[in-house]
């Protein structure tokens, strides 16, 4: 899920490399989906750096919702500027806030510091061993008759 989120990202600018108005439309729409979705299928193992994930591709719909919403394609690049940058600054600012947060996080679980819960990688273990030792029972019983 998250590489094919990063890939229709990263298509966005090849199917409007000089329209930044379907690109604000088309990525504020992925992220909304992606984020939809992972609510269900949570690709991380951990909780938290699910809700960090969530919460920056909230935070970057929103902005790109935002910018959709009042941008003038008609205005020159400098007023825009001028008018946008406080909300950019903002959004940006949220969003390496969150980043720090991952950051953080992820050091902390590495060092042994936050609460490791395996149990998702226990029982996905468990099933493959129990898929491989059913594929080797009847390999061997194979080989013996």
């Amino acid at each position: 899920a998250v590489m094919f989120r990063n890939a229709l990202i990263a298509f966005i600018g090849v199917l409007y490399p000089a329209d930044g108005i379907p690109q604000l439309a088309w990525t504020a729409t992925i992220l909304a989906f992606y984020t939809v979705g992972q609510s269900a299928t949570r690709p991380w193992r951990n909780g938290p750096l699910n809700a960090f994930d969530s919460s920056l591709c909230v935070c970057v719909a929103i902005l790109c919702a935002f910018l959709l919403s009042v941008a003038d394609p008609r205005g020159d690049a400098d007023s825009r500027y001028e008018r946008f940058y406080p909300f950019v600054t903002l959004f940006f600012a949220m969003a390496c806030c969150i980043m720090l947060f991952v950051v953080v996080y992820c050091t902390l679980f590495f060092l042994g510091k936050v609460d490791n819960n395996n149990n998702s990688a226990r029982r996905s273990t468990t099933v493959l061993m129990n898929a491989v030792n059913q594929i080797d029972g009847m390999l061997l019983s194979r080989a013996i008759s």
